[in-house]
């Protein structure tokens, strides 16, 4: 089972993960297309593939910061599913059970990125990304 925040906490002089967190406060985290844990302990992809050994188990840097949260996902196993957990059961899939402050779900999730960037971009009257932009704001 991958290690737990209680495991860190117990077994580390330094916690890792409160060191991150006070070296950068963030005022706010996003995160696109990272897997989160299942309800299980561990993290799936979208068929089912115990991918535990090759994710950063991002999610207690969520559960710690105090911070608000973006989470941008689209096939169920990211993290920040667990806010729709009863409506992902009936599907064939493993899904996440991080929770995020707020979500958003596309059909790719690098393009909900993009909108996002754009939308910014406009609301702030700077341009955030370059490719693609061919007008002024």
């Amino acid at each position: 089972m991958p290690i737990g925040i209680e495991s860190y906490i117990s077994n580390s002089i330094e916690n890792p993960i409160q060191s991150l967190l006070s070296t950068y406060n963030p005022s706010l985290i996003i995160t696109i297309e990272l897997p989160g844990r299942a309800a299980d302990g561990f993290y799936y992809n979208m068929r089912g593939i115990n991918i535990s050994d090759q994710v950063i188990g991002f999610d207690d840097v969520l559960l710690l910061a105090g911070s608000p949260s973006i989470s941008i996902g689209d096939g169920g196993n990211e993290v920040g599913m667990g806010n729709i957990s009863e409506y992902l059961s009936d599907l064939d899939i493993i899904p996440s059970a991080t929770t995020c402050d707020e979500l958003v779900i596309a059909d790719v999730s690098n393009w909900a990125a993009h909108g996002i960037i754009a939308m910014l971009s406009k609301l702030m009257e700077k341009i955030f990304c370059v490719i693609g932009i061919t007008s002024n704001i």
